[in-house]
């Protein structure tokens, strides 16, 4: 086999990618795939073009916090209306510079209100 061939270049890069292979392999906790990382930045490719105008006032920033406390609802089940309605009611409330933790998705669901899951 020639190393430009499909079959050479297919053999180059497996024998370049074992130390990878080996690390998989030997530790357990790691997943064949990535799909769910895959599936949870699926909607930001797609909408990628849509928020290209997002940044040039500085909403780029506060953009990317809301995808990612979005993508934590989401992970979580928890009903993003229900979860930011709640989340914009207790903010006024609080005094300045206090910790906000609890209003985070993951204690949000492990906190006394209980998990709000969303049906389906």
């Amino acid at each position: 086999m020639l190393p430009k061939s499909a079959i050479g270049e297919a053999v180059t890069y497996a024998s370049n990618q074992w130390p990878t292979v080996g690390v998989y392999l030997t530790d357990g906790r790691l997943a064949i795939d990535n799909a769910p990382a895959e599936q949870a930045v699926r909607p930001l490719c797609v909408g990628r073009r849509n928020w290209l105008h997002l940044g040039g006032d500085g909403g780029l920033k506060a953009t990317a916090v809301l995808l990612s406390v979005t993508a934590s609802m989401k992970r979580h089940g928890i009903n993003p209306w229900a979860y930011l309605t709640h989340v914009l009611s207790e903010l006024p409330a609080r005094p300045a510079r206090v910790d906000l933790a609890d209003l985070l998705p993951d204690r949000y669901v492990r906190g006394p209100v209980g998990p709000i899951v969303v049906p389906g």
